[in-house]
């Protein structure tokens, strides 16, 4: 019996003690004592702050009871430029979020135009735009399919620093390195820039022929700029 009469005090403190603080912290909020008055961001640049101030403005003020981090964390996800987010809460007033932004990889480029893009394809705001990374201009309307793979090679560092300048033209990626135009396809760019270091490298390459059309396994065609260029 006595053992029993302790079990039930002990389970009849705890419940007071539960009540207690259920009520304090119910008297605490209409207070406003847990309102959200601070946001810590970690891992985001002084430049994306504004997006993050845009996604979090109407938690303000709210008890952070009341505030379901899972989705802060799905709205920081939703903005350009951010891979992922983790959010939780830092009582009394504040939450925390952990931000992991894109990585860019390359410029497209068309006139005055331009745009970064992350290593999953997404344009990324004008922040990320860095000398660092290789542009690509825009010729036409470019194949899809050819964008994606200038997304992977130079996701992969493979796009060469070299290069003067790169082109995109319907179905067809060029590069202008050592004066000559590179016609490179739409894939095997490694490759095919091997095949024309050392086509180049051994001397193979005379004067005028500018045109160098890689396009074709096993081959390499030599041709003149007032050529033209068959695709």
């Amino acid at each position: 019996m006595r053992r029993r009469a302790a079990a039930f005090l002990v389970w009849a403190s705890v419940v007071l003690a539960a009540a207690l603080a259920a009520l304090g912290y119910r008297w605490l909020e209409r207070r406003g004592e847990f309102e959200l008055r601070r946001v810590l961001v970690y891992g985001c640049r002084p430049a994306d702050s504004a997006e993050v101030a845009s996604a979090v403005e109407g938690c303000f003020g709210r008890s952070l009871g009341k505030i379901d981090p899972e989705q802060v964390a799905e709205a920081l996800e939703g903005l350009r430029g951010f891979e992922s987010a983790a959010v939780w809460r830092s009582w009394p007033d504040a939450i925390c979020a952990e931000i992991s932004i894109a990585r860019p990889v390359l410029v497209l480029r068309s006139g005055s135009w331009a745009s970064p893009v992350s290593d999953r394809g997404e344009n990324l705001p004008a922040s990320f735009l860095s000398d660092t990374l290789p542009v690509f201009d825009l010729q036409g309307m470019p194949d899809p399919s050819v964008l994606r793979s200038a997304v992977a090679w130079a996701a992969r560092g493979g796009v060469p620093e070299d290069a003067a300048a790169l082109t995109i033209q319907g179905d067809c990626i060029s590069a202008f390195m050592e004066g000559h135009v590179l016609l490179l396809g739409a894939g095997d760019y490694e490759e095919r820039l091997a095949v024309y270091r050392r086509v180049y490298g051994a001397g193979l390459i005379g004067t005028g022929w500018d045109v160098i059309d890689l396009r074709y396994e096993g081959q390499t065609v030599l041709r003149r700029s007032d050529q033209g260029v068959s695709s």
